[in-house]
């Protein structure tokens, strides 16, 4: 409760220290004291103080101690006066005012009785601790933590705090749940963490978070993989950062755990359904090529036939062994260049997947070319080709990747098909570059619009009547899948496009074709 507001002069405030000093010597000790400590009556009025109290909390004695407590946080000085008269002391955290400045402040304030119960009169002690900065970090740091905790809800990411000098560390739930599956009874400990990681991957983090910890700087990033309780195996990418002290010496490791497991599913769902789309365009694009093909298959077929003949007509007994040798080796020639034609074909519409080998794209090239060739002489078209000199080797599927260069090639027979004879020039470009290679296909046609190239891969779309609407889509598709980029070329007349790809080193034992 409040006491009688005084506006005591100093002499007065002396005065009365003096006197309470007089009647209670042992409290001129208080004086020596750094820690505000006061002396009150039973009426809540402040006696006797030592200068460390006058000092952070001002004013002149006698003083009312409840004037040095106005705000209710965190509770009214009253119920804590009511309190202390009841069982005789309190302990707790106030919010003062200095009563010459105003200025605010943090203490802990001890309040006891220091008479007897059965004593008339009763006096009353006060010590105060400031607290005001350990308040303010307390708030901080529960601001802080409120916002981390939101964080880790929000986030897909498990969090790892873990401070290396007192070996303790904090998993979140999801963090936990990413290493114990379905069994969240198990509990998650640093040497549990470690158990988790794969075997063959083990060795690897843990050096990479030694050389991290070593000299900490940029935030690291490694994927490996864990094994749950249950033996699932799950895809995970860890990254951390390491928090050091003035001297640079590593004292805590904040971690996050992202489960890549679906996202590495669903690539390769999507490199299987690329493969099966591109197997649908290979097929469709083999059976236009059928009747071209077939055309230049029945060239050796005739000639077989016709040597054959002429060797029957002339007869056994007339033809010397030299003769026959010419006329067999004739033979051989044709089967094996009809041979070379349908192995051509049919390794071209195969479907099984090839994994990324060192090629030469000029080697490709040629290849396309002459397969290509029976439908550009049907369509007179001529297909001139600038090769570079030089191999140019890059990591690739080779069965997609001709596809891609057929895919284009048949687009500008198609561009160039209603232009006179004379105008119908397609021209293959190869070229390196610094650290890439070039393919180009060059026509004299009516070009593609930029907005639609721009938007492949985002809806179907042909201008041909038999087309299945998904060739240079496709083409993008299996190029990015490659690291490389489907390019438009600025071309005053017709249409320059191509591809781009990283140059690889040339193996020792060369590329494959």
């Amino acid at each position: 409760m409040k006491g009688p507001k005084r506006k005591p002069t100093r002499s007065a405030s002396a005065k009365a220290n003096s006197q309470a000093r007089q009647t209670n010597p042992w409290l001129s000790m208080i004086d020596r004291s750094p820690v505000p400590l006061v002396i009150l009556d039973d009426k809540g009025v402040c006696l006797v103080s030592n200068p460390a109290f006058r000092e952070q909390l001002g004013g002149e004695l006698p003083q009312p101690f409840s004037e040095y407590f106005p705000a209710s946080y965190p509770v009214r000085f009253e119920l804590v006066w009511t309190v202390c008269q009841v069982i005789g002391g309190f302990r707790g955290m106030l919010e003062s005012r200095h009563l010459d400045t105003g200025e605010q402040a943090m203490f802990e304030l001890v309040l006891w009785r220091n008479t007897p119960e059965s004593s008339q009169n009763h006096s009353y002690a006060a010590m105060l601790q400031p607290v005001t900065d350990r308040v303010k970090q307390e708030r901080n740091r529960g601001d802080w933590q409120a916002r981390f905790e939101r964080a880790i809800r929000v986030s897909g990411d498990g969090i790892l705090d873990w401070d290396i000098d007192h070996r303790r560390a904090f998993f979140s739930s999801r963090f936990r749940a990413i290493l114990s599956g379905d069994d969240l009874t198990e509990p998650v400990t640093l040497a549990v963490w470690k158990k988790r990681i794969m075997r063959e991957d083990r060795r690897r983090v843990t050096r990479m978070i030694d050389q991290h910890l070593a000299r900490p700087g940029e935030p690291f990033e490694i994927e490996h993989r864990v094994c749950t309780p249950s033996g699932a195996v799950r895809s995970v990418v860890l990254r951390g950062q390491a928090i050091a002290d003035a001297s640079g010496r590593p004292y805590r490791l904040i971690c996050s755990l992202r489960d890549t497991t679906d996202q590495r599913e669903m690539e390769s769902r999507t490199r299987q359904l690329l493969g099966e789309l591109a197997h649908v365009q290979r097929q469709s694009t083999a059976g236009e090529l059928a009747a071209s093909i077939s055309h230049e298959l029945n060239q050796p077929l005739a000639a077989i036939a016709t040597f054959a003949a002429g060797g029957l007509r002339r007869g056994m007994e007339r033809m010397d062994v030299a003769e026959w040798r010419d006329l067999l080796q004739k033979i051989r020639k044709q089967a094996l260049r009809g041979g070379e034609i349908i192995r051509r074909l049919r390794q071209f519409v195969r479907r099984e997947l090839v994994p990324h080998v060192l090629v030469d794209v000029n080697s490709l090239a040629r290849e396309v070319i002459e397969l290509l060739a029976p439908e550009a002489l049907d369509r007179q078209t001529t297909l001139a080709h600038q090769l570079c000199p030089s191999p140019l080797v890059t990591m690739a599927d080779p069965i997609q990747l001709q596809q891609v260069m057929v895919n284009l090639l048949r687009n500008a027979f198609d561009a160039v098909d209603s232009l006179p004879s004379r105008r119908r020039l397609i021209r293959i470009v190869t070229q390196a570059n610094a650290t890439t290679l070039d393919f180009i296909v060059e026509d004299q046609g009516n070009g593609i619009d930029p907005e639609i190239f721009a938007n492949l891969g985002m809806s179907i779309q042909t201008k041909k009547k038999d087309g299945l609407g998904m060739g240079l889509s496709l083409s993008k598709s299996i190029i990015q899948s490659h690291a490389g980029q489907l390019v438009l070329h600025p071309a005053t007349i017709g249409t320059k496009i191509g591809f781009s790809l990283p140059m690889q080193p040339e193996s020792s034992g060369g590329p494959s074709t």
